[in-house]
């Protein structure tokens, strides 16, 4: 594999660019002369920066027209002499200069207020002009080549390629390793840089405990298969992508960019190849037949600030975040300060203002203008592949089947209490025993009648309420029937004390030794719009069930009570309040028991509906209560049903992504980086890379690179003949690691 193969594995991948690195790192830093040679870039170049490079570099306005960072304008004759003569450093006017005596002549001027050049940089100067005055590039701008470990006669300390570098480098300098850290530290850093955790005590354990030779490796890898491994390493990539929840500026209203978040995360701990995890990021939309996970990736340049300031210039800040884009990637992936560009030639890196503007081409031509217009829709976990909510599909699919049901549940209803036979029929059968409940008292204005079990109400309020205390009874209970017979006991006779017939429970609630007790759920075959059987048991007074009274008959009320709770040998009241104006209060009630574990309905779509009125989460026990109370597996039943509950986990968001308009704006170069200062002279420009890396490949739509785009960007940046991204990224993994 060479050294700057995206194309593997992204862990691979960074082991193996930190072997390069450091590779690299100790080859440059070791002695100037052990090979025998010199090299411009280790020895030359930092004198020539030093003491030369700010009146003979790339600045505009250099000192006598002469460029020492070029070597053609270095070598070039100025009439009869040259700065630098290859081979004849005797003859080369920049030796003669350094060692003049005359304040006029002698290099670096007094003015500069340099220190003179030391005999030993003079003499590398001299031996380099001798040697044929080679130049090479900026070191980081070389291509990057494979260094082979250097021998260490005698080592008994180095494990690994890596440590032979640094022991050789120990050894020059004449310095021995430090003592090696404990097993239990040595976790405790690894599980740091790895997860940002410490080690668990069962962790520890396990690792102190196990005395095989790769104990340290499998650890390493147990927390690269962590999640935490995605959350920890993500933070350091968020903070290059300047990820933020908020627009910025004053308002800084805040925003949904989780899921570009989630899609770092995600792609980190799936081990993403480097290559993919960048063009996926920058040009991710314009892959073919990009999915919805591409073009949330492009949400690492979404995360530029938006200004919602009443009064501001959309352009203007269309174009800061399209700056803002150039200066990040340059940043990111390049390791250079391309903003400095911006307004100028940049000053001390190879880079033109007009390759700034060519780079910002790139850029250009995309669709958000200080907007949310280029968005998709992610669900909570949709990125990770664990949703916490239901799609959109889901979500109308279940409104469908709900619609479906509630339509059904009136009838089967109605059937379902028809199977419940009461007393009067003289069938008790043995499942849905209904058991009249004897009342020992009702309140004041109520009267118990001569049976024992039908209460008599008092029709001269507009409001009412009994507390029937319910004398011993044997069996367990976990169904209430309030039964509203007619005066008299006729069929189709009165039965409230209003004209009209109707009447409204507006509260049934039980009192258990004392203790309130809250029902479960609420049943009835009919009601009227807006007041469902379901607000007789809300707890609110202002609300009620009320049966529909163009029925001849009106079906009773069950209200279904938690499992075990009423019990032989406890006090029970039974309490009914009704709130309506016009008298609307029955003029006869009846309660009737049903034994736990006899209501059974025979059908389960009703009860599927009607158990999703237990739709707050802190409910949970209540539901369970109810499947255990109906003999059914509710949670399996109810689930396509319960639309709210659906709703509720379902927090889609809108984030933000990259788009490209369909016909690309003309760029041009900003004079001084001025938007409003174009310069129409020097004409349109066409999106490219700077001249001193390699050349950006035809479009990958086949066309010229003149009408190149993010994706063509994307794949050059990571491209194994580009020195600087495998560079940049290795030296901030190993920042990471290592703290420099």
């Amino acid at each position: 594999m060479m050294p700057n193969d995206f194309s593997r594995s992204g862990r691979a991948f960074l082991r193996f660019q930190a072997m390069a690195a450091l590779s690299a790192s100790f080859a440059f830093a070791g002695d100037a002369r052990a090979d025998g040679g010199i090299q411009f870039n280790r020895d030359i170049r930092p004198i020539l920066s030093d003491n030369c490079f700010a009146c003979h570099g790339p600045a505009e306005d250099r000192g006598g027209d002469l460029r020492l960072d070029e070597r053609d304008d270095a070598i070039a004759d100025r009439g009869g002499y040259a700065a630098i003569v290859p081979g004849k450093p005797d003859e080369s006017e920049i030796l003669r200069r350094i060692l003049s005596h005359d304040a006029d002549e002698v290099m670096p001027p007094p003015r500069a207020k340099k220190t003179k050049l030391t005999a030993s940089q003079i003499d590398l100067l001299r031996r380099w002009i001798a040697e044929g005055a080679a130049y090479q590039s900026h070191w980081a701008f070389e291509p990057i080549e494979r260094r082979p470990p250097p021998e260490v006669p005698g080592s008994t300390w180095a494990r690994n390629p890596i440590d032979r570098f640094i022991e050789a480098r120990l050894r020059a300098e004449g310095l021995a390793p430090s003592e090696e850290a404990d097993r239990a530290t040595l976790l405790r850093r690894v599980s740091l840089d790895i997860t940002g955790l410490q080690p668990t005590p069962e962790e520890l354990a396990a690792f102190l405990a196990d005395t095989a030779p790769d104990a340290y490796e499998r650890a390493v890898d147990r927390l690269l298969a962590s999640p935490h491994y995605g959350e920890r390493w993500g933070r350091h990539w968020l903070d290059q992508a300047r990820y933020a929840d908020s627009n910025g500026y004053s308002i800084d209203a805040p925003r949904s960019m989780w899921p570009y978040r989630d899609w770092v995360i995600d792609a980190i701990n799936r081990d993403a190849p480097f290559d993919q995890f960048t063009i996926e990021q920058i040009a991710g939309d314009l892959l073919p037949n990009a999915t919805k996970l591409q073009r949330v990736a492009t949400g690492f340049h979404r995360n530029t600030l938006i200004n919602q300031e009443g009064g501001t210039k959309p352009e203007q800040f269309r174009c800061e975040a399209a700056v803002d884009r150039v200066n990040t990637t340059g940043a990111v992936w390049l390791g250079l300060t391309v903003g400095c560009a911006q307004c100028h030639t940049h000053k001390y890196d190879p880079l033109t203002h007009k390759e700034y503007f060519q780079f910002y081409a790139f850029f250009d031509s995309d669709t958000d203008v200080n907007n949310t217009a280029a968005t998709v829709e992610v669900t909570p976990g949709e990125i990770t592949g664990r949703p916490l909510g239901a799609s959109r599909a889901e979500i109308d699919e279940a409104d469908a089947a709900v619609a479906k049901v509630k339509a059904a549940a009136p009838k089967r209803l109605a059937e379902w209490l028809a199977a419940w036979p009461t007393p009067s029929e003289g069938r008790p059968g043995p499942e849905n025993e209904w058991q009249p409940l004897d009342v020992r008292s009702a309140g004041s204005r109520a009267t118990v009648e001569a049976d024992g079990r039908t209460v008599r109400l008092e029709g001269t309020a507009d409001k009412a309420s009994v507390s029937l205390a319910i004398a011993d009874f044997s069996r367990s209970v976990n169904a209430l029937r309030l039964e509203f017979p007619a005066d008299g006991e006729e069929a189709g006779g009165p039965r409230s004390h209003a004209p009209d017939g109707a009447f409204v429970v507006s509260e049934v609630s039980l009192e258990v030794n004392g203790d309130p007790v809250r029902p479960m759920l609420a049943l009835a075959a009919t009601e009227q719009k807006g007041m469902a059987v379901a607000q007789a048991i809300d707890g609110k007074p202002t609300t009620g069930w009320a049966p529909d009274r163009t029925r001849a008959d009106v079906e009773p009320a069950i209200v279904i009570v938690p499992r075990d709770v009423v019990a032989p040998g406890r006090e029970l009241v039974v309490r009914i309040e009704f709130a309506a104006g016009g008298k609307k209060i029955p003029r006869r009630v009846r309660v009737l028991a049903c034994e736990q574990n006899r209501l059974a309905p025979p059908a389960e779509e009703p009860l599927a509906v009607l158990a999703a009125a237990i739709r707050d989460p802190q409910k949970a026990a209540d539901r369970a209560a109810l499947a255990a109370f109906a003999m059914v597996d509710l949670d399996a039943r109810i689930a396509a049903f319960d639309r709210d509950a659906i709703h509720r986990q379902s927090q889609s968001s809108a984030t933000m992504v990259m788009q490209r308009l369909p016909k690309p704006r003309t760029t041009y170069l900003h004079v001084r980086g001025d938007y409003l200062n174009p310069d129409t002279k020097l004409g349109p420009l066409s999106p490219d890379t700077p001249a001193f890396l390699p050349p950006l490949a035809a479009s990958a739509s086949g066309g010229e690179p003149s009408s190149a785009t993010r994706l063509d960007l994307a794949r050059w940046l990571v491209r194994p003949d580009n020195p600087l991204t495998p560079r940049v990224t290795v030296n901030r993994v190993w920042m990471r690691y290592f703290g420099s």
